[in-house]
């Protein structure tokens, strides 16, 4: 089946009207003769030819085979060779949890039993014949878009029936992509109990990751305080670092109001966050550090509570400085450091939802003879074109 990337531009085929009125109005344009010898023309030829005649009807269809030729070539026809099946309908893909299992049982015992084919959620997914046995892989975005990517391919005209536990973890991806149409069926997990960990802002107000996976005001009971009030920074590092540090700091305390208290040296062994260009020789595991990126550290060496930032932190040489992103990283570093994190909240369905895109898979035309064979046809054309226009002088 011919499909096209871009059907858009099929708009061009309004184009194969120009060859057509360029040709009778170059039929028009003949010029008037006077000649002495048309007084002895009975008054039968004088009379003028009506009607609308098709002079060189092959040099017009030459024009619009060309003009057909460029607007298909433009639209870029794909050429889907995928198999088909009519067995079945739809096709089921499970999440390998206990709480999916137990609260779908029904639905996939009754997809089973009309024999339908279900898979676990893997990167190359398994096909399962009774819920007896299930992996002990965890489910991740990346993992699910492989799945699916995996069973559009063996299946693409079967629906697919998506079983999962709604957790942020899914949102690792921006976008999850179905080459099939998909029914979402999700469960919260309400089991959990986790006691959410927050920032105590003043005596009242904690910020935390709320149920939309945001930074914001949390309502939860009994949440466990991680930070209070302000945090406490040390920085001794280079003037053009520490002015990007004080800046970047103080849009935290500006953008998401959390206060933050800059020491002086006489209070840096109050310090919560070190940001500095030699590190101590013993750490403190309940300080995070800030290390400029350096070839006497390695990421396996560096323990857990020390970060890098790999560049100059100046605006002139370091992008992610200069487009303002800097203060977002250094936040999430400081948020997970405290154990603030979002990895196992609950999204909305509506993000959930929203998570999903379908979009077909397709394999396009070998393109090496495609697009030499367009090639050649369209100069072919042009030829011909050119030559019987100059012949016939048309």
């Amino acid at each position: 089946m011919i499909d096209f990337n871009t059907p858009t531009l099929h708009w061009g085929l309004f184009g194969l009207a120009i060859p057509i009125l360029i040709h009778f109005w170059h039929q028009k344009q003949g010029k008037r003769l006077d000649w002495a010898a048309t007084q002895w023309l009975s008054e039968k030829n004088l009379q003028q030819a009506r009607g609308i005649r098709l002079d060189n009807i092959w040099l017009l269809v030459l024009r619009l085979a060309i003009v057909l030729l460029l607007c298909l070539a433009l639209a870029k026809p794909l050429w889907n060779t995928l198999q088909t099946s009519s067995s079945f309908s739809k096709i089921h893909l499970i999440e390998s949890n206990t709480l999916v299992t137990n609260n779908f049982r029904f639905e996939i015992e009754e997809a089973l039993k009309k024999g339908e084919p279900c898979f676990w959620i893997e990167n190359s997914p398994t096909e399962l014949k009774d819920l007896s046995e299930q992996p002990k892989e965890v489910t991740k975005a990346s993992v699910l878009q492989n799945a699916l990517i995996e069973l559009g391919k063996k299946y693409p005209k079967q629906s697919v029936e998506l079983y999962v536990v709604n957790q942020q973890s899914l949102t690792n991806l921006p976008v999850i992509y179905h080459p099939t149409p998909l029914n979402l069926h999700a469960i919260s997990d309400s089991t959990r109990q986790d006691q959410v960990k927050v920032w105590q802002v003043d005596g009242q107000k904690n910020v935390g990751i709320n149920p939309e996976g945001q930074l914001g005001i949390v309502t939860a009971n009994n949440p466990e305080i991680v930070q209070k009030g302000a945090l406490k920074v040390w920085i001794s590092t280079s003037q053009s670092a520490q002015k990007t540090l004080k800046a970047s700091l103080k849009a935290i305390e500006e953008v998401y109001q959390l206060p933050i208290q800059l020491l002086d040296e006489n209070q840096k062994e109050q310090a919560q966050l070190v940001c500095t260009g030699q590190l101590p020789q013993v750490l403190n595991p309940e300080v995070l550090y800030l290390v400029p990126e350096s070839d006497k550290y390695s990421q396996k060496s560096l323990a857990s509570n020390v970060i890098e930032w790999s560049n100059s932190m100046n605006p002139q040489t370091d992008d992610a400085v200069f487009e303002g992103k800097f203060p977002a990283w250094l936040l999430e570093k400081i948020l997970n450091f405290q154990g603030i994190k979002a990895e196992n909240n609950t999204i909305s369905n509506r993000q959930l939802k929203a998570l999903f895109k379908e979009q077909k898979l397709v394999k396009p035309l070998e393109t090496e003879w495609f697009t030499a064979v367009l090639i050649t046809l369209l100069v072919l054309l042009l030829s011909l074109e050119r030559w019987l226009a100059i012949h016939r002088n048309a």
